[in-house]
C-alpha cells in the first residue's frame, strides 16, 4: 500500500460487508458436488498443497469432515476454518439453489458499498486461509 501512496494513488481500506458470509457461500457452492468440478478442471495442474487439502477433505465422507471441523473449531480453536470445513460436500440442488439466491444478496451489498466508497480497483491477498493453517492441515491429514 505504501508503493501506491507514494506514486500518488489514493488508497481506502474497507471492511467488506459480511466477510465470513462470503468466504462461507465461496465454499458452500465451489464445493456442492464434493468437489469433483474441481478435481476435474485441475487434474494435472500444479496444486498449492492448501488447495490439495481443501480439494481432499471435500471429497471426504460427511463423518470425516464433521470430526476434522470439530478438532479444528475446539482444539485449535480456529472458529473461521471451522466455519468453512462446515460448508464443504456435497449439497442438495434445494440448499445450491437457496445459497445461490444468499450469494446474489451479498455481491448486491458489496457492490452498494464499493460504488458508496467510490472505489476504482480492489486489491486483495491471495488466499483467506493462513501458511500455518495449511502445515497443520497438511500434519494433521497426513
Amino acid at each position: 500500500m505504501e508503493a501506491l501512496k507514494a506514486r500518488g494513488h489514493e488508497v481506502v481500506e474497507i471492511d467488506p460487508p459480511n466477510l465470513n458470509k462470503v468466504i462461507a457461500a465461496y465454499y458452500y457452492l465451489m464445493t456442492a458436488d464434493g468437489a469433483e468440478h474441481l478435481h476435474d478442471y485441475l487434474d494435472g495442474e500444479e496444486l498449492d498443497p492448501l488447495v490439495t487439502q481443501l480439494l481432499r477433505i471435500s471429497s471426504s465422507p460427511s463423518f470425516i469432515r464433521g470430526t476434522l471441523q470439530a478438532f479444528v473449531r475446539y482444539g485449535l480453536r480456529w472458529t473461521r476454518m471451522a466455519d468453512i470445513l462446515n460448508q464443504t460436500g456435497r449439497k442438495t440442488v434445494s440448499n445450491v439453489w437457496k445459497m445461490q439466491f444468499t450469494k446474489r444478496e451479498l455481491r448486491r451489498e458489496f457492490v452498494t458499498r464499493w460504488r458508496e466508497e467510490n472505489i476504482d480497483v480492489l486489491l486483495t491477498p491471495g488466499t483467506s486461509l493462513s501458511l500455518s493453517l495449511s502445515l497443520s492441515l497438511s500434519l494433521s491429514l497426513s
